[in-house]
């Protein structure tokens, strides 16, 4: 790749990079906050599922862990809004 096309690609796509960058900054930074048993969750999802119905488990712990467990609450929405594109 040719150093002007290089510096157009990054000039381009640097809101990508950066945006990727602070989500993965702000994941990091949110699953200190978790309790050691949402973390064991978490971590025990990450490493893999023994079949669909841990998975679904798995997953369903990890949503109420981010979003709350009551879906309908201010908590809920100002976190989905947070984790929604825009």
């Amino acid at each position: 790749m040719e150093p002007d096309t290089f510096l157009t690609y990054l000039a381009e796509n640097w809101t990508w990079a950066a945006g990727l960058g602070a989500a993965m900054f702000a994941l990091t930074a949110y699953a200190s906050l978790l309790n050691p048993k949402r973390k064991e969750d978490v971590a025990l999802w990450l490493m893999g599922a023994q079949s669909e119905a841990s998975w679904s488990k798995s997953f369903i712990t990890l949503f109420d862990s981010v979003f709350g467990e009551n879906h309908l609450s201010l908590k809920c929405l100002i976190r989905s809004v947070l984790a929604s594109p825009t």
